[in-house]
């Protein structure tokens, strides 16, 4: 163990025979063992030794160490075996030895002297593995703590037992939660008191020995200045050989910026998902026909008012080309015009025929848009449709009723030009009722004069039977009994013709549409006047007035219409109904009456009647059971809203197949009106 030089092999010291007693050591140790001079001149190696350095025994006995250790090391080498002759205590020691292959062993030795002998005997380990990890591990504690110190995450190591305690914890610490270091070395749990309460049995799983713990978790916590944050952490269990848990080593990671994108992302894709919800509920719900289409015009979508219509489900449509698909619309049109949307991006058809599931002809009103994706291509058509039957219905009914309104005005001018050489008519008949009678009178007294000149003689006796002669060939009797009657008929005509007047001028004058006291007796018999066209060939009308009927307040046009409309509907369901067998007309009774609170007028006919499950059905607008042309289904719906809406009154019906059906309509008195004694205006008769 010297560097001094080599002995030559006849400088050797005597024998050693003192160390007969090392045999056993020689011959049975794994380690290395050596007998050398105090200079280090090598006497005797075992075989461990020799295994160790893999030289040849012959080639190293007789050398001195100085010619196998590092040279980094003979100088300490020396130092020690100087120490060892001197008698002192030397602890163990370490050298590098060089192997015959020309790498180092670190030796690591203990050694005891024999002065008497001048020897040294040690004995030595291969401690080289030991040390390449000891220095592996001192450069990866030195790489720890560079990371430790200078890592954005929060490096730790929390001691579970036998006392709760934090060993290690990176300075990142006091970025990351506002705590220093020193804070939680002295407050063992001061990172479980920071995480929110929810939160904390997460960190319990971790050191539960009884549960496997996750890869991570994510919990809440409060920094030190009161801001929330969210850390994840990533530790390990430490377990002794006993399997107990003495230690959790692990990395915190702050991820509010993560988290808090995470849950804004989710809550986007809530939001997107409660949209598409929402838009599928109403493109599902919705009241229009919505038929989306792929670029090759197959369908891709048909909504619940699409099924509704056609009568064709969304599955069996689906994939289905827009013309072929079997709604009954004109094939080659929907073609034409889904191909001109693909091409000029929009399209419509304002008026497309098509059958209901009913098999009822209706109208379609059609807008097809081009669909784009986000890169602006094409991805096909969306149709929106409405089905518009009503609406053209009513179009055409509203143009009628325009045409009527423009006929109505005119027959309001017509009766006012009428009334005037209609009252010169009446003057003049009654003018030549009353000279009639006179001349008549006077022409009596003559025949009566002539005869009695005729029975005398002379040239007056032959005048007058000549005048008495040729008055003879004229039937003056009876001219003088059917010339009044004649008359009088003319006047009744007159009259009628006047009342008519009268009943239209009053119906079309303003007045008859503002709110006032009404005199319904009035308006109910000019009613039936104005309808007596519609019934006066199929019915007799036996009209019955209560003379002490009160005033209702309300409009006397609406109500002239809700009277209208329930006494021709009374003569067409009288029409609707076979003949007697003595050809009978039927009969139309109507009648009013009151008590304390309503005045009610009742209108009963001997018609087909109504089936009883149609008495509600029957005011909804458009509703009819004649056929086309001769009814619009508004008649009762206008009698309704006149009566229940506008006047807060009632309308009730009652009906028997077959035998006829009775309307009574109940409208409130007005506060405070006085019954109107009927003499006072008698209404113009229905006959």
């Amino acid at each position: 163990m010297s560097g001094d030089p080599a002995r030559t092999p006849g400088a050797l010291p005597p024998p050693d025979a003192p160390l007969h007693g090392f045999e056993p050591l020689f011959a049975l140790s794994l380690d290395l063992v050596q007998v050398l001079t105090f200079d280090g001149v090598v006497l005797r190696v075992n075989e461990g030794w020799v295994d160790t350095m893999g030289y040849d025994r012959t080639a190293v006995v007789g050398r001195n160490t100085a010619e196998f250790l590092h040279p980094d090391d003979v100088g300490r080498t020396m130092k020690f075996r100087e120490r060892l002759r001197l008698g002192q205590e030397v602890p163990r020691f370490e050298n590098r030895y060089r192997r015959h292959d020309g790498t180092y062993a670190w030796i690591q030795w203990n050694a005891v002297s024999f002065p008497q002998h001048s020897l040294l005997m040690a004995v030595g380990r291969d401690v080289t593995r030991q040390k390449e990890a000891e220095r592996e591990l001192r450069i990866n504690e030195r790489r720890f703590r560079m990371l430790a110190e200078n890592a954005r995450d929060v490096i730790f190591r929390y001691r579970v037992v036998p006392k709760p305690a934090c060993e290690f914890i990176s300075p990142s610490v006091l970025s990351v939660t506002g705590y220093a270091q020193r804070e939680f070395y002295s407050d063992p749990h001061l990172f479980r008191a920071v995480v929110f309460a929810d939160d904390q049995s997460l960190l319990d799983e971790a050191t539960d020995p009884g549960k496997v713990a996750s890869d991570s978790a994510v919990v809440r916590c409060l920094r030190k200045d009161g801001r929330l944050i969210w850390l994840e952490q990533r530790g390990v269990r430490i377990k002794d050989s006993d399997g107990q848990l003495v230690a959790i080593e692990g990395v915190v990671r702050d991820v509010t910026e993560r988290e808090e994108a995470m849950r804004a992302l989710q809550r986007s894709r809530e939001d997107v998902l409660m949209a598409q919800h929402e838009t599928e509920d109403i493109l599902t719900s919705m009241t229009a026909v919505l038929v989306s289409c792929d670029a090759a015009l197959a369908i891709t979508r048909w909504n619940g008012e699409a099924e509704r219509v056609f009568g064709l489900s969304s599955a069996t449509v689906r994939g289905k080309p827009i013309d072929t698909c079997g709604a009954s619309w004109p094939a080659a049109i929907m073609r034409a015009t889904t191909e001109r949307a693909l091409i000029d991006g929009h399209a419509r058809i304002d008026d497309l025929d098509f059958k209901h599931v009913t098999g009822a002809p209706g109208t379609l009103s059609l807008v097809m848009t081009r669909t784009i994706n986000v890169k602006g291509e094409t991805t096909g058509v969306m149709v929106v449709g409405i089905d518009v039957t009503a609406r053209r219905q009513l179009e055409r009914q509203l143009a009628q009723a325009q045409k009527l309104e423009s006929i109505g005005f005119l027959a309001a001018g017509v009766a006012h030009e009428i009334n005037t050489p209609i009252q010169y008519v009446g003057d003049n008949v009654r003018f030549l009722e009353g000279g009639t009678a006179d001349v008549a009178r006077v022409v009596e007294q003559q025949r009566v004069a002539l005869e009695a000149i005729a029975a005398t003689d002379g040239e007056a006796a032959d005048i007058a039977r000549r005048t008495l002669a040729d008055t003879s060939a004229v039937d003056m009797a009876f001219y003088s009994a059917e010339m009044p009657v004649a008359i009088q008929e003319a006047l009744d005509g007159i009259e009628r013709v006047a009342t008519i007047v009268r009943a239209m001028k009053d119906f079309s004058h303003p007045g008859y549409r503002e709110r006032k006291l009404v005199d319904v007796n009035d308006v109910l018999a000019k009613a039936i006047v104005l309808s007596r066209n519609e019934w006066k060939y199929k019915a007799d009308v036996d009209a019955s007035y209560a003379p002490d009927l009160p005033h209702v307040l309300g409009v006397a046009g609406d109500l002239s219409q809700v009277f209208l409309n329930l006494v021709v509907n009374a003569a067409q369901a009288i029409d609707e109904k076979p003949l007697a067998s003595d050809n009978a007309k039927g009969r139309i009774d109507v009648r009013t009456t009151h008590d304390d609170r309503w005045v009610t007028i009742t209108i009963r006919d001997t018609g087909v009647g109504i089936p009883r499950d149609k008495y509600q059905t029957i005011f909804e607008p458009f509703y009819t059971t004649k056929e086309v042309g001769k009814g619009t289904g508004q008649g009762l719906a206008i009698v309704r809203a006149a009566v229940v809406d506008r006047h807060n009154g009632e309308v009730a019906v009652e009906s028997e197949l077959g035998v006829g059906t009775t309307f009574q309509v109940r409208l409130p008195v007005a506060r405070g009106a006085t019954p109107l004694a009927f003499s006072e205006g008698q209404p113009p008769s229905a006959a």
